[in-house]
């Protein structure tokens, strides 16, 4: 009993620092009357569960994600295709990089080219 009698004094003896005009804040309670209105105002949607990702390969529930494409797939050989799959879409950009220079860097890497074919028939 002594203990909630020294808690009650410590409480009251602790000063409250005053706020300010800009430092408090203030709440608004709204009260709806009606169930109904409250629903009709703020409609409940369910989230719908994510749907089983399947493997574009095997065509089967995907138990795996490639970290690099982002691809769900369902085992190691669907893994392999996506990564072929990966690698080719690569080569054929720089394939596409290579046949379309820039206009500023076909006389660089024409001059560059020329001087390494002197430095490398030199070495010879």
């Amino acid at each position: 009993m002594s203990r909630k009698l020294l808690c009650l004094i410590n409480r009251s003896e602790v000063k409250k620092p005053e706020l300010s005009v800009e430092e408090k804040c203030e709440r608004t309670f709204v009260t709806f009357t009606e169930e109904s209105t409250f629903k009709q105002i703020f409609p409940q949607v369910k989230a719908k569960a994510p749907g089983k990702a399947i493997c574009p390969v095997t065509k089967l529930p995907a138990r795996y994600l490639d970290p690099i494409t982002q691809t769900p797939y369902a085992n190691a050989f669907a893994f392999r295709c996506i990564r072929e799959a990966y690698a080719k879409q690569l080569e054929s950009e720089k394939k596409a990089k290579g046949s379309n220079p820039a206009p500023s860097s076909t006389g660089a890497s024409a001059s560059t080219s020329g001087t390494r074919k002197k430095d490398v028939s030199a070495v010879s």
